[in-house]
Protein backbone atom coordinates (compact mmCIF):
# COMPACT_ATOMS: atom_id res chain seq x y z
CA UNK A 1 0.00 0.00 0.00
CA UNK A 2 1.51 3.11 -0.94
CA UNK A 3 2.11 5.67 1.68
CA UNK A 4 -0.59 8.27 2.34
CA UNK A 5 -0.40 11.70 0.61
CA UNK A 6 -0.18 14.83 2.46
CA UNK A 7 -2.65 17.49 0.76
CA UNK A 8 -1.16 20.16 -1.63
CA UNK A 9 -0.43 23.56 -0.44
CA UNK A 10 -0.05 26.69 -2.32
CA UNK A 11 3.49 26.36 -4.54
CA UNK A 12 4.40 23.03 -3.81
CA UNK A 13 4.84 20.77 -6.75
CA UNK A 14 1.88 18.57 -7.84
CA UNK A 15 2.89 15.48 -9.13
CA UNK A 16 1.74 12.23 -8.03
CA UNK A 17 3.56 9.74 -6.14
CA UNK A 18 4.03 6.30 -7.54
CA UNK A 19 1.80 3.56 -6.13
CA UNK A 20 3.15 0.33 -7.81
CA UNK A 21 0.49 -2.39 -8.60
CA UNK A 22 0.99 -6.18 -8.99
CA UNK A 23 -0.76 -7.78 -12.20
CA UNK A 24 0.13 -10.94 -12.04
CA UNK A 25 2.60 -10.58 -15.25
CA UNK A 26 -0.79 -9.95 -17.51
CA UNK A 27 -0.01 -6.08 -18.02
CA UNK A 28 3.31 -4.30 -17.40
CA UNK A 29 3.84 -2.03 -14.94
CA UNK A 30 2.02 1.12 -16.18
CA UNK A 31 2.95 4.57 -15.25
CA UNK A 32 2.41 8.23 -16.86
CA UNK A 33 4.15 11.38 -16.69
CA UNK A 34 2.98 14.84 -15.74
CA UNK A 35 3.74 17.98 -17.81
CA UNK A 36 6.40 18.13 -15.23
CA UNK A 37 7.96 14.51 -15.93
CA UNK A 38 7.14 13.16 -12.49
CA UNK A 39 5.93 9.49 -12.38
CA UNK A 40 2.90 7.69 -11.20
CA UNK A 41 1.17 4.81 -11.70
CA UNK A 42 -2.69 3.87 -12.42
CA UNK A 43 -4.52 2.63 -9.06
CA UNK A 44 -4.17 -1.28 -7.68
CA UNK A 45 -8.31 -1.60 -8.13
CA UNK A 46 -8.31 -0.24 -12.04
CA UNK A 47 -5.49 -2.60 -13.45
CA UNK A 48 -6.60 -5.57 -12.41
CA UNK A 49 -10.25 -5.36 -13.86
CA UNK A 50 -8.92 -4.64 -17.24
CA UNK A 51 -6.08 -7.27 -16.99
CA UNK A 52 -8.33 -10.05 -16.79
CA UNK A 53 -10.03 -8.81 -20.29
CA UNK A 54 -8.33 -8.88 -23.52
CA UNK A 55 -8.83 -6.82 -26.70
CA UNK A 56 -10.25 -3.14 -26.16
CA UNK A 57 -10.49 -2.85 -22.47
CA UNK A 58 -6.93 -3.96 -22.27
CA UNK A 59 -5.50 -1.71 -25.12
CA UNK A 60 -7.58 1.40 -23.60
CA UNK A 61 -5.95 0.94 -20.17
CA UNK A 62 -2.24 0.50 -21.63
CA UNK A 63 -3.19 3.84 -24.15
CA UNK A 64 -4.04 5.94 -20.54
CA UNK A 65 -0.22 7.09 -19.43
CA UNK A 66 0.44 8.67 -22.95
CA UNK A 67 -3.12 10.53 -23.51
CA UNK A 68 -2.15 11.58 -20.45
CA UNK A 69 1.27 12.88 -21.10
CA UNK A 70 -0.74 14.37 -24.04
CA UNK A 71 -3.52 16.21 -22.57
CA UNK A 72 -0.93 17.64 -19.83
CA UNK A 73 1.45 19.51 -22.01
CA UNK A 74 -1.51 20.69 -25.22
CA UNK A 75 -3.35 21.60 -21.70
CA UNK A 76 -0.41 22.81 -19.83
CA UNK A 77 -1.44 20.64 -16.61
CA UNK A 78 0.23 19.80 -13.72
CA UNK A 79 -0.92 16.38 -12.23
CA UNK A 80 -2.03 16.85 -8.63
CA UNK A 81 -1.09 13.98 -5.44
CA UNK A 82 -3.52 11.62 -4.76
CA UNK A 83 -7.17 11.54 -5.51
CA UNK A 84 -7.43 8.92 -8.93
CA UNK A 85 -10.48 7.95 -9.55
CA UNK A 86 -12.24 5.36 -12.01
CA UNK A 87 -14.92 3.34 -12.70
CA UNK A 88 -15.12 1.15 -15.53
CA UNK A 89 -14.98 2.94 -18.12
CA UNK A 90 -13.25 6.27 -17.30
CA UNK A 91 -10.66 7.34 -14.99
CA UNK A 92 -10.43 10.78 -13.47
CA UNK A 93 -7.93 12.70 -11.85
CA UNK A 94 -7.16 16.10 -10.17
CA UNK A 95 -5.33 18.63 -11.98
CA UNK A 96 -4.39 21.95 -12.28
CA UNK A 97 -4.27 24.74 -14.33
CA UNK A 98 -2.36 27.34 -13.40
CA UNK A 99 -4.75 28.02 -10.30
CA UNK A 100 -7.41 26.50 -11.05
CA UNK A 101 -8.41 23.25 -9.99
CA UNK A 102 -10.07 20.49 -12.53
CA UNK A 103 -10.01 16.77 -13.35
CA UNK A 104 -9.07 15.38 -16.28
CA UNK A 105 -11.47 12.71 -17.59
CA UNK A 106 -10.12 9.71 -19.62
CA UNK A 107 -12.92 7.35 -21.08
CA UNK A 108 -12.68 4.27 -22.54
CA UNK A 109 -13.68 5.54 -26.65
CA UNK A 110 -17.57 5.36 -27.24
CA UNK A 111 -20.27 7.25 -28.85
CA UNK A 112 -21.26 8.54 -25.30
CA UNK A 113 -17.87 10.48 -24.89
CA UNK A 114 -18.72 12.89 -27.89
CA UNK A 115 -22.29 13.55 -26.69
CA UNK A 116 -20.62 13.93 -23.00
CA UNK A 117 -19.03 16.43 -24.24
CA UNK A 118 -22.10 18.11 -26.59
CA UNK A 119 -24.24 18.28 -23.68
CA UNK A 120 -21.69 19.80 -21.15
CA UNK A 121 -21.17 22.37 -23.43
CA UNK A 122 -24.83 23.51 -23.98
CA UNK A 123 -25.15 23.32 -20.12
CA UNK A 124 -21.87 25.75 -19.56
CA UNK A 125 -21.88 25.04 -16.26
CA UNK A 126 -25.75 25.53 -14.97
CA UNK A 127 -26.64 22.47 -13.71
CA UNK A 128 -23.73 20.38 -14.36
CA UNK A 129 -20.12 20.30 -14.40
CA UNK A 130 -18.37 23.00 -16.70
CA UNK A 131 -16.50 21.48 -19.97
CA UNK A 132 -12.95 23.58 -19.93
CA UNK A 133 -11.63 21.18 -22.68
CA UNK A 134 -12.52 18.53 -24.95
CA UNK A 135 -10.84 15.87 -27.18
CA UNK A 136 -13.24 13.25 -27.75
CA UNK A 137 -10.74 12.08 -30.50
CA UNK A 138 -9.24 10.40 -27.42
CA UNK A 139 -11.65 9.91 -25.14
CA UNK A 140 -10.77 13.21 -23.32
CA UNK A 141 -12.52 15.41 -21.54
CA UNK A 142 -11.08 18.49 -18.81
CA UNK A 143 -13.88 19.53 -16.61
CA UNK A 144 -13.75 22.44 -13.84
CA UNK A 145 -13.31 20.40 -10.17
CA UNK A 146 -16.63 20.18 -7.81
CA UNK A 147 -15.76 19.73 -4.27
CA UNK A 148 -17.05 16.23 -3.29
CA UNK A 149 -17.61 16.98 0.16
CA UNK A 150 -20.54 18.99 -0.92
CA UNK A 151 -23.28 16.30 -1.58
CA UNK A 152 -27.52 16.07 -1.50
CA UNK A 153 -26.80 13.83 0.66
CA UNK A 154 -25.85 15.97 3.83
CA UNK A 155 -29.68 17.11 3.17
CA UNK A 156 -32.61 16.07 4.70
CA UNK A 157 -34.73 13.68 1.78
CA UNK A 158 -37.17 16.09 1.23
CA UNK A 159 -34.84 19.08 0.93
CA UNK A 160 -32.32 17.07 -1.26
CA UNK A 161 -35.20 15.43 -3.60
CA UNK A 162 -36.36 19.66 -4.00
CA UNK A 163 -32.81 20.24 -5.14
CA UNK A 164 -32.58 17.47 -7.58
CA UNK A 165 -36.16 18.48 -9.09
CA UNK A 166 -34.60 21.68 -9.59
CA UNK A 167 -31.33 20.36 -10.92
CA UNK A 168 -32.74 18.55 -13.42
CA UNK A 169 -35.75 20.59 -14.62
CA UNK A 170 -32.58 23.31 -15.25
CA UNK A 171 -31.15 20.71 -17.34
CA UNK A 172 -33.98 19.72 -19.13
CA UNK A 173 -34.51 23.60 -20.13
CA UNK A 174 -31.60 23.13 -22.42
CA UNK A 175 -32.05 21.98 -26.28
CA UNK A 176 -29.73 19.43 -26.46
CA UNK A 177 -27.25 19.61 -29.40
CA UNK A 178 -27.50 17.87 -32.67
CA UNK A 179 -26.81 14.34 -32.27
CA UNK A 180 -27.64 14.55 -28.65
CA UNK A 181 -30.67 13.15 -27.26
CA UNK A 182 -33.21 15.30 -25.08
CA UNK A 183 -32.74 15.17 -21.24
CA UNK A 184 -36.17 14.30 -21.25
CA UNK A 185 -35.95 11.24 -23.71
CA UNK A 186 -33.14 9.60 -21.62
CA UNK A 187 -34.08 10.65 -17.92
Amino acid sequence: MPDPVPARRPGEGRGLRPAGFACGGILPRVDRQSRDGDAVFLPDSLVPEHAAQAGPAAGWLRSVPGIVQQAASRWQLDVDDGGLMHGGFAVVMPVHRGEEACVLKISQLTEAVAAEALALSAWDGQGAVRLLEADPATGVLLLERLNPQRTLFDLPWPAAAHVAAALLRRLASVPAPPGVPPLRQVA
